[in-house]
């Protein structure tokens, strides 16, 4: 009865062992492709940044084509009303 206890209890032991460090790869697993996932999100949030900050840059280059345009016109303006003006 002695005997079939300790082996009982060895057989046990050598099972939980094995099942645990199943369980602890697994858990690696599971850390190492978090890890992969969260570099591809940071890769993505980097791109997005990127973008918007271009959008952002050609928004004030447009700004400033249309602030170029608008003093051209009003530069015309100005030569228009002084030839009105000298005309009379």
């Amino acid at each position: 009865m002695d005997q079939t206890t300790t082996i009982l209890l060895a057989v046990v032991v050598l099972t939980l062992t094995g099942v645990l460090a199943l369980i602890g790869w697994q858990v690696v697993q599971i850390l190492v492709e978090v890890r992969n996932m969260l570099k591809k999100i940071n890769t993505m949030m980097e791109q997005a940044a990127n973008f918007t900050g271009n959008i952002g840059k050609s928004f004030q280059s447009f700004s400033g084509f249309g602030e170029g345009i608008r003093s051209a016109f009003s530069l015309m303006r100005l030569f228009k009303k002084k030839e009105t003006s000298d005309e009379k």
